[in-house]
Order: structure tokens, then C-alpha cells, then sequence
């Protein structure tokens, strides 16, 4: 704990070094370089778009520097600690590995997420833009649908239906089912644009895309519903591991420490 001590008192004195001197920049503007520094401007553009996606209000450079940051900085602490304590060295070392991926994973979870919510409300919404769609027209319903819905779906569409004000209804469906990020979205948007290009009935098109759309919803419920005996089953197995690291890794540490002692 002493290294990690010695490392975070030199960043601080760093980071007040920085707000010392006005010609150099600061601390925000070094780690935007370091994380523009560490990954592609591709990488950067995709994480952006990411972020922006869940309202993360966090540039991707932050984000990429913070992760690497935190993992340095705790791996150099658990490679100075490692000779002194093993324990000590081995849980700093987890730690950085923790640090690098678990912003990715929450990442990751937060999108799994939004996209679980929107396949909820997809078949309720698919439906009603049939019904409105039959009323009026398909302009119509898709401008009075966001009102009906909630959640990221109701955004969602409240965006495109602002879009519809200013771009041609392709463009906007197109870029509608790009922000959502799931297939049957994308499936949808594709199913319609083809049936006005082709002159076909949409509502006939809907109708049955309407019912596609609940048939795997309902298989997908049923899906999980199997998979749940499944999980309770191995749960209590990776419970008992994580005992039995826990009780041999401070033994293995004690036994190592006494054979230095000789």
C-alpha cells in the first residue's frame, strides 16, 4: 500500500503542478491527450457515439483515459507490493484488471438494457402504429405514436418525429432504426420503406409484421423462462469456488511467507 501511497501523492503534486502554471494545460486537457493518445480516432468516434446513445455526458477521451489511468496506476502499485506481500500484490493486480474492464462491462450493461427496453414496447408500438396508420396515414401515425409509448422507445420516436419536420421519411426511419440499434427495428424500417417504394398495402404489412413482432417477444419470454432452472443450478457451484479462493489464497500467502522466513 505504500507504492500505491507514493503514486497518487505524485499525481496530486502533479496535478497541482499544472494549476500552478498557466502556459501548460490542465489536468482534464492532459488525461483528453493521454486517452486520444491510447486508442484510434475510429475507437474514439465509435465510444462517442456510445456514450451520447446512454447520455453519458463524458467525452470518450475522459473515459478511455480514466480506464487506463486507474489500471496503471494500480498495476504498478501491485507490481511494487507483490514482493513484500503476494496477497497484497495478487488483490492490487485484480484490482487494475477490475478498473480497465468493469467501465466496459457497465457499458455494456447499460446498452443491453436500453435495447431490452425497447424490444419491450416494439410490438405494443408496431401496433399502434398500424391502428393510427389505418385512421389517418403512416406520417401521421408515426408523429402521434411517441405520445401513446414511454421509456427510450417514446425518446426514440419523439426524435423521429422531429425528424420527419426536416428530412424525408426514409432518411428519417432509416436513421430512427440506427439509433436504436436492434434488429427488429432495423427489420421493421426495411419492411415498411419497401412496402411504400413497392406501392403495397402498409397496413396489410403491419398487420402482419404486428404479429411477427409478438410471436418473438413470446418466444423470446419463454426462452428465458427455461434458461432460469439453468442459472439456480450453477449459482450455488460458483458461490462454493469463490469460498474455497477465498480460504486457500491467505493460506497459500501464509505458508509462502514462513518458507521466505527460513
Amino acid at each position: 500500500m505504500t507504492a500505491l501511497s507514493c503514486v497518487l501523492v505524485f499525481l496530486a503534486l502533479l496535478a497541482w503542478l499544472l494549476r500552478r502554471f498557466e502556459d501548460f494545460p490542465g489536468p482534464l486537457e492532459v488525461l483528453k491527450g493521454f486517452g486520444s493518445l491510447a486508442a484510434s480516432p475510429q475507437k474514439l468516434k465509435e465510444l462517442g457515439v456510445r456514450l451520447e446513445t446512454l447520455n453519458i455526458k463524458v467525452s470518450p477521451e475522459l473515459f478511455t483515459a480514466f480506464r487506463l489511468a486507474g489500471a496503471l496506476v494500480l498495476t504498478a502499485a501491485g507490481g511494487v507490493a507483490i514482493w513484500k506481500s503476494p496477497f497484497a500484490g495478487v488483490a492490487l493486480l485484480f484490482l487494475a484488471f477490475l478498473a480497465y474492464k468493469f467501465p466496459e462491462w457497465q457499458l455494456a450493461r447499460l446498452e443491453k438494457a436500453r435495447k431490452e427496453e425497447i424490444g419491450r414496447e416494439f410490438p405494443l408500438m408496431v401496433d399502434m402504429v398500424r391502428i393510427y396508420a389505418r385512421a389517418a396515414d403512416l406520417y401521421q401515425a408515426l408523429k402521434i405514436v411517441p405520445y401513446a409509448l414511454k421509456g427510450e422507445l417514446a425518446k426514440q420516436m419523439h426524435i423521429l418525429s422531429a425528424e420527419l419536420e426536416i428530412a424525408p421519411m426514409a432518411e428519417a426511419l432509416e436513421n430512427f432504426a440506427h439509433r436504436c440499434g436492434l434488429r427488429q427495428v432495423q427489420d421493421f424500417v426495411g419492411v415498411v420503406l419497401q412496402g411504400i417504394r413497392s406501392g403495397m398495402d402498409v397496413d396489410e404489412i403491419l398487420q402482419r409484421y404486428s404479429s411477427m413482432a409478438y410471436e418473438r417477444r413470446v418466444t423470446e419470454i419463454k426462452r428465458k423462462i427455461k434458461a432460469q432452472p439453468l442459472i439456480l443450478s450453477v449459482l450455488p457451484g460458483l458461490l462454493m469456488f469463490s469460498l474455497i479462493i477465498l480460504w486457500v489464497l491467505p493460506m497459500y500467502s501464509n505458508i509462502i511467507q514462513k518458507l521466505k522466513a527460513f
